[in-house]
């Protein structure tokens, strides 16, 4: 378990205390315990950007952490906003039953209509969208609001808002989840194939240019053990157009080469940010980091602008060098041939130390071991 998985952990046990506090401040009038329940209240939602910020910095994020920090999430506003929706007169204003209403309503039926689409085909994901992050604050304003008693001229305001909001950001999420299946559908015929591929379809948006295909065989990755096909690669720089060598580092320092799909698509983001947060770490594993995909080095460059990625990005346009380290998926949701995900380590020697090559695009390497490789070879 990470360390952004026990922080998370540790939010939803602040729960109950915080509920606790307040119930015993409603009963007893003890302002210590209204107090108590604020500072545990405004711990678990720091808390919220902890785990974040070190799951993005040292890259801890897993499918475990996906589930458990949105559900320390609706677990502290729910029990905030219904526990304040009682008449807890004449020591707390109330929070109006509709803003409750509105939230579980929410909630609820996205929880159903997912579920309905997990079951029809498979797993969607969805992206979270800044007017739910803005839902998730004003529901966390109102309720200190009302435990810090500001009174209730702006507390209607704030709730009408919250309730928008959360409304508004309810109809996307689930709007975004029907357009996505819908176009699953579209792309494969049987849903219970390869949904992996149908996603990255979607984030590159050229589902509805796709025809089914035969399938083709894949190539295996080149092993461990094996000498690493150099490669002379271009990367547009400030500078621009530069040459990329992969023997400059024998000698040197080691290597770590990961292969992606395509720039501009969800998951090939999410990597090569993780890891440009992270980079400091391989640096101190005396490692060089090259991301390879079948990108124009022009595409590559205006991708990494756009998202702040500062490691050295190559473009293979040609292919070769994603063939000779046999991570060419053919065919990738029927746009044609890209890199396989895959993560290499080179030793100084120009040696395979790691291979991994992921079951489908939608998995990340495992950055863990690709680490521990760099450490014994430090």
């Amino acid at each position: 378990m990470t360390t952004a998985n026990k922080v998370t952990i540790a939010r939803i046990l602040l729960i109950p205390f915080f509920v606790v506090e307040v119930l015993y401040y409603v009963r007893t009038g003890n302002e210590l315990y209204r107090m108590v329940g604020i500072g545990t209240f405004l711990l678990a939602s720091i808390c919220d950007g902890v785990d974040g910020y070190i799951a993005r910095r040292y890259n801890q994020k897993s499918e475990l952490g996906a589930i458990l920090d949105p559900l320390a999430d609706k677990l502290l506003l729910v029990s905030g906003v219904v526990l304040l929706s009682f008449d807890h007169e004449p020591y707390l204003d109330s929070v109006p039953l509709w803003l409750t209403a509105t939230i579980i309503g929410r909630d609820l039926l996205l929880l159903i209509g997912l579920g309905v689409i997990f079951v029809t085909v498979g797993k969607v994901a969805v992206q979270p969208r800044i007017i739910g992050k803005v839902a998730t604050v004003l529901q966390m304003v109102v309720v200190l609001w009302v435990l810090f008693k500001w009174g209730k001229a702006w507390l209607f305001g704030l709730t009408l808002s919250a309730a928008v909001c959360t409304g508004v950001s309810g109809f996307f999420t689930y709007g975004t989840a029907c357009v996505s299946s819908a176009l699953i559908r579209q792309v494969l015929p049987n849903p219970e194939g390869n949904l992996t591929l149908a996603a990255e379809c979607i984030n590159v948006g050229n589902c509805r240019n796709h025809h089914k295909q035969e399938p083709k065989e894949m190539s295996m990755a080149i092993q461990v053990g094996a000498k690493a096909p150099d490669f002379n690669l271009k990367s547009k720089q400030a500078a621009g157009l530069v040459d990329v060598k992969l023997s400059e580092n024998f000698g040197k320092k080691n290597t770590v080469l990961l292969f992606f799909p395509a720039a501009f698509t969800g998951v090939c983001t999410q990597e090569m940010c993780d890891v440009t947060a992270g980079l400091q770490s391989y640096s101190s594993l005396n490692a060089d980091v090259i991301g390879i995909s079948v990108d124009t080095p022009f595409a590559q460059e205006a991708w990494a602008q756009k998202e702040k990625i500062s490691i050295t990005l190559v473009s293979d346009l040609n292919k070769e060098t994603t063939k000779a380290y046999g991570v060419l998926f053919p065919m990738l949701a029927g746009i044609g041939d890209t890199a396989a995900r895959a993560a290499f380590v080179v030793d100084k020697n120009g040696v395979v130390q790691y291979s991994e090559r992921t079951a489908t695009p939608k998995d990340l390497p495992s950055f863990d071991k690709v680490k521990e490789t760099l450490a014994r070879l430090k």
